[in-house]
């Protein structure tokens, strides 16, 4: 790594803890946005399911063989929205607890937010290690050498939109990055997430079963824009982050009892976080946002296929600058060691047996 881009990469790490705290922004408005933030409940009102998919999450791995592999660190910029928010400090902690790199993963992201309003309003958004900064810019300084988009939870809305395509608009992020990037070896990442679950109170077997269903029929439209990227740019590996998925296999494996969660917990008391103070109180549970469960399973999945490493052996106590979700406050992320390495063997699971993570 030249001195320039060191100095880059510690200038931008600088401003991640300067101790400003982000503003309160308006969600982005219009049928592609739902109203999240960091810290206060979805309400998005997306409940279409359309087609399946093929997603292999067969039982079948052999997760004994599997260690922590020697990794080169990538520099990572992210376009997201709230169901990235609080993952970055786990994920760049696990890159360099494994090895010594301070280089990770940078983020801006807006509530909600879809490609398409990124795009059009690149400014808007407080929320991530670098936000305040115009990503169009950032992009080109040509410093990353990889690039992650996720999609709004509307995505079966927007895939195939006249003019919010999810494919066009991951095409316009896809075709700025490799433009700029110096990498000789860039690589770009779809970050696949789930929908919520009873938006209106606990869960009832009907509801956990259309949650299970939801993710897997809407997979289907992950990889169209993975495939449309692919398309466009045949000599860039493009690769899925299967979020939704791993959360799905957790589910089920729950529900079969093949996963013991500590405490006598519930799946949604275990990896969703409790509703802030103004919607609807620490004693209700969010829908769609984690807890520290729960973004530990997301970080360990963005790591073992950013990386396509085991993330088996992987830390289970984070330190995290002034981690907060509305209910709790604290200076690390920990997770139960059991529960822990649990997650970590359905992520090695997940990301082994999808296709798309360019591993099975």
């Amino acid at each position: 790594m030249n001195r320039t881009y060191k100095m880059v990469i510690a200038a931008m790490l600088a401003g991640m803890f300067m101790g400003c705290q982000p503003e309160t922004v308006e969600p982005a408005g219009g049928a592609d946005t739902d109203t999240d933030t960091d810290t206060d409940t979805d309400t998005d009102t997306d409940t279409d399911t359309d087609t399946d998919t093929d997603t292999d999450t067969d039982t079948d791995t052999d997760t004994d063989t599997c260690e922590l592999d020697d990794i080169d660190p990538r520099t990572i910029y992210h376009i997201g929205h709230s169901l990235t928010d609080r993952m970055a400090d786990l994920f760049n902690f696990m890159v360099q607890s494994h090895t010594g790199e301070d280089v990770g993963y940078f983020y801006k992201s807006i509530p909600g937010s879809s490609l398409y309003h990124h795009w059009n309003n690149p400014t808007d958004g407080s929320k991530g290690n670098l936000r305040g900064e115009n990503p169009i810019d950032t992009l080109r300084s040509g410093q990353f050498n990889a690039i992650s988009l996720t999609e709004s939870t509307n995505l079966d809305y927007l895939h195939d939109h006249p003019t919010k395509s999810s494919s066009d608009h991951a095409n316009l992020w896809v075709d700025e990055f490799l433009e700029h990037t110096t990498s000789s070896d860039p690589k770009v990442f779809i970050y696949s997430t789930w929908y919520g679950r009873n938006v209106d109170g606990p869960d009832t077997p009907e509801t956990t079963e259309a949650f299970i269903t939801d993710i897997e029929e809407r997979q289907f439209y992950w990889e169209i824009i993975a495939q449309a990227v692919q398309d466009e740019h045949p000599e860039t590996p493009v690769r899925i982050i299967p979020g939704g998925l791993v959360m799905k296999l957790m589910q089920e494996r729950v529900l079969d009892g093949t996963l013991v969660l500590p405490d006598g917990l519930t799946y949604r008391e275990t990896f969703f976080k409790q509703n802030s103070p103004w919607h609807g109180g620490c004693d209700t549970l969010d829908y769609i946002h984690l807890s520290m469960s729960g973004i530990y399973a997301i970080a360990l999945t963005h790591y073992a296929v950013i990386y396509e490493s085991c993330p088996i052996g992987l830390p289970t106590s984070i330190p995290y600058h002034s981690y907060s979700d509305g209910c709790i406050e604290a200076e690390s992320v920990d997770v139960d060691p059991e529960l822990a390495t649990a997650i970590q063997e359905i992520v090695w699971e997940v990301v082994r047996d999808y296709s798309w993570t360019g591993l099975e």
